[in-house]
């Protein structure tokens, strides 16, 4: 499988990066990679700060041979960003939902996804931030 990463110093926001890739690219997979991002949103549209040194990723793909429903897929990728952690962290890490990753009782890494709608097939795009 062939996944295209795409790097960037700064961005306004990968999850835009990616949707923009997906809709005007005509890419179905990759990821976004940003050092910098500086108008990141949360849930329902909320500003998300996003502080210098902190990693944002976007990772984007096709549902269209993806069996699972969206909670589904929402608990795969917490169960994921949470096992990646753990490698790095010795602490217990638990998920508060419906998109937050903590530690101590303190907000380390928040998800957002969305499903963006390409023509007949859907792309699974999903923002991980700590």
């Amino acid at each position: 499988m062939n996944i295209k990463k795409f790097v960037y110093k700064s961005t306004n926001s990968t999850n835009d990066i990616a949707i923009n890739l997906i809709k005007k690219k005509n890419i179905q997979k990759g990821f976004v990679i940003s050092k910098i991002q500086k108008k990141g949103r949360g849930q329902m549209g909320k500003k998300w700060i996003s502080y210098k040194g902190n990693l944002f990723v976007s990772i984007f793909f096709s549902l269209k041979n993806i069996n699972l429903t969206l909670r589904e897929l929402t608990n795969i990728n917490a169960k994921l960003i949470i096992k990646f952690i753990s490698f790095y962290c010795k602490k217990k890490i638990k998920l508060k939902l419906p998109n937050d990753i903590m530690i101590n009782k303190k907000k380390v890494c928040g998800i957002l996804q969305e499903v963006v709608q390409k023509k007949r097939d859907q792309i699974f795009n999903s923002r991980c931030w700590a």
